[in-house]
């Protein structure tokens, strides 16, 4: 069985990484989203908040895609992301 694609790839380490150096330069994507979620550490858990504006938000991301042995087609997408400010 395969091992599901990454939904993120560091900004800092993407160019390193073999599972995206190859994509970086020829398969980058915009992605519209209505938001994201960025998670607080808290003592009973993790606590997420949404973050989102009135509109339509973009984010930077690599795509890739392959044809498997019985004809039909994997696409996969990452969201380029860095360490919070």
């Amino acid at each position: 069985m395969r091992r599901p694609a990454p939904i993120n790839a560091r900004l800092e380490t993407a160019a390193t990484n073999g599972m995206f150096r190859a994509v970086l330069t020829s398969r980058r994507c915009i992605v519209p989203m209505t938001g994201y979620y960025e998670w607080e550490d808290q003592p009973d858990g993790k606590q997420p908040h949404f973050i989102h504006g009135d509109g339509l938000l973009a984010a930077a991301g690599l795509y890739d895609g392959r044809q498997e042995d019985d004809g039909t087609w994997t696409h996969s997408m990452a969201l380029n992301t860095r360490q919070a400010r």
